[in-house]
């Protein structure tokens, strides 16, 4: 599913212009955030955001995923009923990756998933985890 996501840099004041708006993949098996750096960068971004980080992470399918740095952001969302949610996490930006792809945690942060997921039960309530700041 393709979650339109707005992203900001989170040590920004809120009268700060750096932020976008994407379309994020909605990861329920992702760890992490990650940021494809090519639309990090397009999206006006610079690298000297990206704090280093030594951290190795893996795709399903086990290949390496290269993270050139992370940074701390918000991300936001408006849900269906026009509510808008947010939350903040460390974003890793990768060189290995052409998207925006939303952990698991980011979206129970953000009330986008059930708070029992994976179950099949057809009843839910948005988690009430999400981080606000």
């Amino acid at each position: 599913m393709d979650m339109p996501v707005e992203l900001r840099d989170g040590t920004s004041n809120q009268g700060s212009a750096d932020g976008a708006r994407i379309s994020a993949v909605t990861d329920t098996g992702a760890q992490s955030d990650l940021w494809s750096l090519e639309e990090f960068l397009a999206c006006g971004f610079s690298r000297d955001y990206l704090r280093p980080v030594s951290l190795s992470l893996s795709a399903a399918n086990r290949s390496p995923i290269t993270i050139e740095g992370a940074f701390s952001a918000r991300l936001s969302t408006t849900c269906s009923r026009g509510r808008v949610t947010s939350c903040r996490s460390m974003v890793y930006v990768s060189s290995s990756v052409q998207a925006m792809y939303l952990s698991y945690e980011s979206l129970l942060n953000l009330g986008l998933l059930p708070v029992n997921f994976p179950s099949n039960d057809v009843a839910w309530a948005p988690k009430d985890r999400r981080i606000h700041g």
